[in-house]
């Protein structure tokens, strides 16, 4: 059993990660010299689901069609490039949220892949005419 720099509290040497400032367990991981959280938010999924989630604003392949049967109109959009990018970004997103969970305890690491798989769904929607 080793003492966590971080936090301070006991823990069996398989689950203390080593850093540049010693010994800490895999709950905390922090980065003392920032007193930030080390291995950034911006891990390569999040920033893949992060692009895919955002091209969709500046490009669209928007595709309408109405449709007149007696005298009733019913219109169909779907967006093909929100699409894609939606589901790039939801899967991206939640890769990244599974990964963080399971490396860490901390609620803070999981706010911004949560966040891209958020905007992945607005995506989708948006792209099959629903948002």
């Amino acid at each position: 059993m080793k003492p966590c720099k971080a936090c301070g509290k006991e823990f069996p040497e398989s689950e203390m990660i080593f850093s540049a400032d010693g010994m800490v367990c895999r709950s905390c991981e922090v980065d003392l010299d920032s007193g930030g959280l080390d291995s950034g938010a911006m891990s390569p999924p999040v920033l893949t689901g992060l692009i895919g989630g955002v091209i969709p604003f500046f490009i669209s392949m928007a595709e309408v069609n109405t449709t007149t049967v007696n005298g009733q109109s019913t219109t169909e959009y779907f967006d093909i490039v929100a699409v894609v990018g939606g589901g790039l970004a939801l899967g991206a997103g939640l890769f990244a949220l599974k990964g963080a969970l399971q490396a860490s305890k901390h609620a803070s690491r999981w706010g911004t892949p949560a966040a891209v798989a958020a905007l992945g769904v607005y995506q989708l929607l948006r792209g099959f005419g629903k948002a």
